[in-house]
């Protein structure tokens, strides 16, 4: 049996309530985004093979003590290779994470797959301009380099940027993002017919201030649309009432009348996320990863390109696609839902999909030969999945008691309080702050009655 360590936030199929994501680390078991978990789990799902056993790290790797010397070596007791999805890590604001990860690598002995890696820049740039960040970079790449026969990255843009600093197409390969491959490389993803009745997921990134207007005629237009939430901040949003913290934000007036008008829903994890998207008609938006659940879900969706991280992988799985700028007054989902055209998506989708195996192969990592995955599928069978998490409260509904339920149901029942890793880093400080969010919590919920 090959032990396998994953870089991922949780078992794809571990169940853990809303409120139960944010009781381990600073942030949640998903990070800042939710859409990590459908990169992990894609990988997940991937390299679930009879003759494999899969562990998840919880996100403990890369963390300010995970680059001590035992740790790399209870991976190596414990482990056969280590296998990291990864996102954008190669911009400036992770230099002091790519040095961790950089230490961690260079004392293990086993072999590591990388896979996902992309840049974080403006459209059309493949350099920071920033010595720094390069040689901060160039390390992180020669120690993956010294433990794997090539790595993953997420497009073009970030090919050019890294051979720019050295390395050629035998070490990186261009791969796209896992997540396309979470329910296998089969797309047959057709047009919609929209009208002002269709059913429209709705994604958005706050920070993008281009995309507000769109936003906002959008939600007067569709009455039939659900804006799914995907930062971690979002999801306190939902569960506690809490709306101080988009004071300020660019997309303010956006998110004042969605959560108003109770339109928000936080998909918890992969399952429930691409299981709710079913019922849509058609998906919009800045988010790739919202758009990459709904072409999972089987769902024609439209990605509002803003930066390099969705450029490339946009160009590179051919996912349809127009750049923020093209958006003006006049444009609405109709024109841009009969501009896109998922044929060569899905015509694409399988001949990157053997790139993607031959990638595993030269790495020495087994992979499913079918899906859906036998191993998987029976599991998926017996195993519920989570609810989608609606608002506890808003102007038009009120509270909502089902939610309140919720939030009260798990104050009260510790052994579904916290989240434990099936691994646990060594030296990493135990956290001391459940009981502090938990009446944290509890005052929450209280200052909701109140309304």
């Amino acid at each position: 049996m090959k032990k396998i360590l994953i870089r991922s936030g949780k078992d794809y199929f571990t169940n853990i309530s809303p409120e139960a994501t944010f009781s381990y680390r600073k942030t949640s078991t998903f990070g800042h985004n939710v859409g990590f978990y459908l990169i992990s789990d894609a990988v997940y799902k991937l390299i679930s093979t009879p003759d494999t056993q899969i562990t998840v790290d919880s996100f403990s790797i890369g963390t300010k003590k995970s680059y001590k010397r035992n740790v790399a070596e209870t991976i190596d007791e414990n482990f056969d290779s280590f296998v990291i999805p990864a996102a954008d890590f190669l911009k400036p604001e992770q230099i002091k994470h790519l040095k961790r990860l950089t230490i961690l690598i260079k004392n293990l002995d086993i072999p590591i797959c990388v896979l996902g890696l992309g840049i974080g820049a403006y459209i059309d740039s493949y350099r920071f301009n920033d010595e720094k960040t390069d040689k901060v970079v160039k390390n992180f790449i020669s120690s993956i380099l010294e433990k794997s026969d090539s790595i993953g990255v997420r497009g073009q843009l970030t090919f050019n940027y890294l051979n720019k600093l050295g390395f050629d197409e035998s070490q990186i390969k261009v791969l796209g993002c896992p997540s396309i491959y979470l329910n296998g490389a089969n797309y047959n993803i057709k047009p919609p017919s929209i009208d002002t009745n269709s059913k429209i997921a709705l994604n958005i990134t706050p920070s993008v201030k281009k995309y507000t207007p769109f936003v906002d005629k959008t939600i007067k237009k569709y009455k039939n649309y659900k804006y799914f939430m995907q930062d971690a901040r979002d999801l306190k949003i939902l569960l506690y009432g809490e709306n101080d913290i988009i004071t300020g934000n660019s997309t303010v007036s956006s998110y004042k009348n969605i959560l108003d008008d109770n339109k928000a829903i936080f998909p918890i994890e992969t399952r429930i996320w691409i299981d709710e998207l079913k019922n849509y008609d058609y998906a919009i938006g800045t988010r790739l990863h919202g758009t990459i659940a709904a072409l999972n879900a089987g769902i024609p969706g439209t990605l509002i390109v803003h930066d390099s991280r969705t450029q490339e992988i946009a160009d590179y799985h051919k996912i349809p696609h127009l750049k923020i700028d093209e958006i003006d007054k006049n444009t609405s989902i109709e024109d841009i839902a009969n501009n896109s055209n998922w044929e060569e998506f899905n015509k694409v989708s399988k001949t990157n999909y053997k790139d993607l195996v031959k990638f595993f192969k030269v790495n020495k990592i087994d992979i499913t030969k079918e899906y859906p995955n036998p191993i998987i599928d029976k599991k998926e069978k017996e195993i519920r999945i989570n609810r989608i998490v609606e608002q506890i409260y808003s102007k038009s509904k009120g509270i909502n008691e089902k939610e309140l339920l919720s939030r009260i149901n798990y104050l009260s029942n510790k052994e579904f309080y916290d989240y434990k890793p099936p691994f646990s880093v060594k030296n990493e400080k135990s956290s001391q702050k459940v009981n502090k969010e938990k009446n944290s919590n509890i005052n929450k919920i209280k200052k909701i009655i109140k309304k």
